[in-house]
């Protein structure tokens, strides 16, 4: 906790917010997290197979030489395309991914634990807030400060 001093309405404004508010419980589950993985994973594989078909239209020099190398080692080739491509796509949605664990842990955690939090807006809320705000990088690493300050017996109120 911070070394300021708290007045006391914002105390019972928190307390009030984080004792009476009713839970947030994202209609989100463990099997709208495989679906969409698994659509993330077919699309990076349809999007591998449209750069080797641009590659093979647009430089076929290097499409044959890629052919070249697949025909030597075809497993090898298949899982470091895979892997590039799934590095590449986790970059491009880590975001969604990041928001997809939140709402997955607001869905399954129980009550008592989600009570816990001493701020409004609760720590898991917050660092949604705060990834909208400051983007995924600055978000996590500002809510990160906030679970270390999340301890003690003070309610506050405390906004990305």
């Amino acid at each position: 906790m911070t070394d300021r001093q708290i007045p006391e309405d914002e105390q019972k404004e928190a307390e009030k917010y984080v004792l009476e508010k009713e839970l947030n419980r994202p209609k989100t589950n463990i099997l709208t997290v495989l679906k969409s993985y698994f659509i993330f994973s077919t699309s990076t594989l349809g999007l591998t197979v449209l750069v080797y078909f641009f590659l093979r239209f647009c430089f076929p020099d290097i499409a044959q030489k890629i052919e070249q190398i697949v025909l030597e080692r075809p497993f090898l080739t298949l899982i470091i395309v895979w892997a590039i491509f799934h590095v590449i796509g986790f970059m491009v949605v880590l975001k969604q991914i990041v928001i997809g664990f939140v709402h997955l842990y607001q869905h399954y955690s129980p009550e008592e634990i989600r009570r816990n939090c001493l701020f409004k807006p609760t720590c898991s809320e917050y660092m949604l807030l705060a990834i909208e705000k400051y983007g995924l990088l600055k978000g996590v690493f500002k809510s990160f400060g906030r679970f270390r300050r999340c301890n003690g017996n003070t309610y506050s109120i405390d906004y990305p």
